[in-house]
């Protein structure tokens, strides 16, 4: 009885401080939306901007708190994906960055960000300048969206309105956010990697992984995600969990965590990038049933324990706890999949085959 109404006064108390913030500073809002949008895709904030985009459309038939901000921040993924696909050495890196850059392009930048640019030093930070950039030109321009879409390429309708200036706009910021991001990343942003060739290292032809948890094996295309099924985002497989510890599958390097701890990203010795996904859409629990155990950068043992888990508080908040295993540089032809039912920390779950030198 009480709770309903604080949280519609808050809601409105919220949309008040915004639509204040716009009429005196409209360049804020998608400036901030632009450059942070990423970082609020990875805790899952993002969405709580929908609400107010919303009821400004409702109110005023426009928006100007998500639309303008995260089409300069999607554009910059895709940009960033493109410079990277453009200068990467592998042609599976090559062919990962691309799809992601397409994919970003259509307004959808989970595959751009996990896959690609967190991988790069310095290339999310062009993403959020960029972004930024781009979004204070929207703001400056007045850029509004009329109705919703993720914002791309493919939705640009939604900012046809009234003022014919407004698609051009859109289409300015479009071409300054892949612009800029394409332009710094491929001058900045890119760390050229030593391959065995480089070091006069033997290339190792096979690496086993275990499991990294236990639980039931799931092919990855039975995930109920697109972006995992597809394996845009790599390949690999799923684990149904049976416990609350995730553990790491082979010796390595930790390379990325996540504020929300429901992600780790590995890699190994020879190359091969890990990235451990728990659950799905599990961003949405800000952290809660997730205690990440290890740090970037720390070198890890398989069985070496990465993330603690709640399984049961995931359950019951109605998320699907299934375990991604994905290999984000490797071909699914070089990846043999164990074929138990069943996995323990202790079973092998999946090869890899590694060609001594890759063009």
């Amino acid at each position: 009885m009480v709770i309903g109404p604080i949280g519609s006064l808050l809601g409105d108390g919220l949309y008040t401080a915004v639509t204040f913030i716009n009429q005196h500073t409209p360049w804020l809002v998608p400036t901030v939306v632009g450059a942070f949008t990423p970082l609020l895709v990875m805790v899952g904030m993002h969405v709580s901007l929908l609400p107010l985009a919303t009821l400004s459309i409702t109110r005023f038939g426009s928006e100007t708190i998500m639309g303008p901000g995260m089409l300069a921040s999607n554009i910059a993924q895709a940009g960033a994906a493109a410079a990277i696909a453009f200068r990467e050495k592998q042609a599976r890196g090559r062919q990962i960055a691309l799809s992601a850059s397409v994919t970003a392009l259509s307004g959808i930048t989970e595959p751009a960000l996990y896959g690609v640019t967190l991988k790069y030093k310095r290339a999310l930070t062009c993403v959020m300048v960029s972004g930024g950039l781009a979004g204070l030109f929207a703001g400056l321009t007045g850029l509004v969206r009329y109705s919703f879409g993720s914002p791309g390429i493919f939705t640009l309708p939604v900012f046809i309105g009234n003022n014919p200036a407004n698609f051009r706009n859109a289409l300015f910021t479009v071409a300054i956010a892949f612009g800029l991001t394409f332009v710094s990343t491929y001058l900045f942003a890119i760390v050229e990697k030593k391959t065995p060739a480089d070091t006069n290292e033997p290339a190792i032809k096979c690496q086993s992984l275990k499991s990294v948890v236990t639980g039931k094996l799931i092919p990855l295309k039975d995930v109920n995600d697109d972006v995992f099924a597809s394996g845009s985002l790599g390949h690999g497989v799923a684990i149904a969990p049976e416990d609350d510890l995730i553990v790491a599958p082979v010796d390595a390097v930790v390379t990325m965590t996540y504020p929300t701890g429901h992600a780790i990203g590995l890699t190994t010795a020879t190359g091969q990038e890990i990235l451990i996904h728990v659950g799905i859409n599990t961003v949405k629990m800000n952290g809660r049933g997730f205690k990440t155990l290890v740090n970037t950068d720390q070198h890890v043992t398989a069985g070496e324990p990465l993330i603690q888990i709640d399984l049961k508080l995931i359950e019951q908040e109605g998320f699907d706890p299934t375990v991604m295993v994905l290999l984000l540089n490797t071909p699914a032809d070089r990846i043999t999949i164990q074929e138990k039912a069943t996995v323990t920390t202790d079973d092998h779950l999946l090869s890899v085959t590694q060609a001594v030198s890759e063009a």
